[in-house]
């Protein structure tokens, strides 16, 4: 019986493991497969409660090339949209979509983003835009649980995953796409 693997990242491990054995242990050759590859990633794991998830966003903001874009609920963190500032007045395009009844909130940065010429949308709908990634140079997504703001760092409990992986920054980009076209 096979154990039920309770993560994402690690199931796509375990399948391209499963898939890897199945290919030596055959003399067929595989099927070409169909939808996303499976390949290798790079995964890293943080928890609140420490400054390595805060770094780690601030990590990948600082070492963007090109693009960074961002779907965030809660962005009331001063150190990285202070990075994200920075990184724009170097030249990397950056856009994000952020929630509305959030982003009306005393502390948050999304005006300040603004403010600075990086552009901003809001998901004025019924519901909240939820989310909470990054993409960065279409080559890694940041996501989980983790709001940007110093309550995530300090008082609550989230998590923070960063996939190092084109494959999966491309579906994130277009749920991104989406919701950049749907808020104008």
């Amino acid at each position: 019986m096979m154990p039920k693997i309770k993560t994402p990242a690690l199931a796509l491990i375990a399948f391209a493991l499963m898939l890897a054995s199945a290919a030596v242990a055959s003399d067929v050759a595989p099927r070409p497969e169909r939808g996303r590859s499976v390949e290798p990633s790079s995964i890293s794991v943080c928890f609140s409660g420490s400054d390595f998830c805060r770094q780690i966003l601030l990590d990948e903001i600082a070492t963007a090339k090109k693009s960074i874009f961002i779907a965030i609920y809660s962005f009331t963190n001063l150190d990285i949209s202070r990075a994200l500032i920075a990184a724009h007045t170097r030249g990397v395009t950056i856009k994000v979509v952020a929630d509305d009844s959030q982003a009306s909130g005393k502390y948050s940065k999304t005006q300040f983003l603004e403010d600075s010429g990086i552009p901003v949308r809001y998901d004025d709908s019924k519901g909240y835009m939820h989310h909470k990634f990054a993409i960065f140079d279409e080559r890694s997504v940041a996501t989980g649980s983790y709001n940007w703001s110093d309550s995530a760092e300090n008082r609550n409990q989230e998590n923070l995953i960063l996939i190092a992986d084109k494959s999966i920054a491309k579906e994130y980009k277009a749920e991104f796409d989406r919701l950049w076209e749907t808020y104008q």
